[in-house]
């Protein structure tokens, strides 16, 4: 059972910062920009939605 806190019971499980395929793949049939934040918390492009929505200094 989950304990809220990334970990199941005393396990803690480790997961990558982004969007699992399903949500990349909605988002990419959707035409919907994704973006992850760098260390520096600047916003980098997931897709290509993201790409064209950078491009063009929106």
């Amino acid at each position: 059972m989950a304990d809220g806190h990334g970990g199941l019971g005393g396990l803690r499980v480790l997961l990558p910062a982004g969007y699992t395929a399903d949500a990349r793949a909605r988002a990419d049939s959707l035409a919907v920009p994704l973006f992850v934040l760098d260390l520096t918390g600047t916003p980098r492009p997931v897709n290509a939605a993201a790409e064209r929505f950078g491009a063009r200094g929106a």
